[in-house]
């Protein structure tokens, strides 16, 4: 590998087979299948900053190649609930649990920004009352930072339903169950396109993700500061 990194054809080759799908082996789902873009470009970022220890360590003299290096990464038009779309959502009933779950874990990412890793981690504990006013609050766990998320009352009522436990499934289960649970949704059956003037029905782009793209869009549509 250390060999390798100071060859651009080598590096070019290797974010091909990166961006390829591969046999499929059971059990190595996400070793084998095809990275995005954004997931090669961190990828190459790693590289680049063991390229740079080597160098730093005098294990490496030449890293033009991999410094040189770039993953063109596309922009992408990521689809966010409306306002309107939200209280369908809301007010909608779902017969199968599983799904009912899923969509009230997604409810409340529209509703905090918070990421599902620590939707997953809510507990009683974090919720602290400032006045009149109940508040989340909680170190993130990908970035350590502290935050404080005014409850919504319908957050708060979707947590004493579950006892203040979210823990209802895995974030890979959620994304499965909440796309069954949407595309019985007339309004999540319309198409969307993602940027590649690519048109896809709205139930197939949205994810446990799109809860925290739905609360930064709301936000900044209702003049939020960042």
């Amino acid at each position: 590998l250390i060999i390798h990194i100071t060859s651009a054809e080598w590096l070019r080759k290797f974010n091909t087979f990166l961006a390829s799908e591969r046999p499929k082996i059971i059990g190595y789902r996400f070793r084998t299948r095809k990275q995005g873009d954004k997931t090669r470009a961190k990828r190459f970022s790693v590289l680049k900053s063991f390229a740079s220890w080597l160098s730093e360590q005098s294990l490496l003299d030449n890293t033009d190649a991999i410094d040189k290096f770039k993953v063109k990464v596309k922009k992408k038009k990521h689809y966010a609930l409306s306002l309107g779309e939200l209280s369908i959502m809301q007010d909608a009933d779902f017969q199968l649990p599983m799904q009912q779950k899923a969509v009230d874990m997604f409810i409340v990412a529209c509703h905090t920004g918070l990421r599902v890793a620590d939707i997953i981690r809510l507990r009683k504990s974090h919720i602290r009352t400032r006045g009149k006013i109940k508040l989340i609050e909680m170190n993130t766990q990908k970035t350590h930072e502290r935050v404080s998320i005014p409850i919504s009352s319908k957050v708060s009522s979707t947590l004493e339903s579950y006892n203040y436990k979210l823990d209802l499934m895995s974030g890979q289960k959620a994304n499965m169950h909440l796309k069954k649970a949407l595309s019985s949704l007339v309004a999540f059956q319309e198409e969307y396109g993602d940027g590649d003037d690519i048109l896809r029905p709205k139930f197939t782009q949205i994810s446990m993700h799109t809860g925290r793209r739905t609360f930064c869009t709301l936000k900044m549509k209702q003049n939020v500061p960042i």
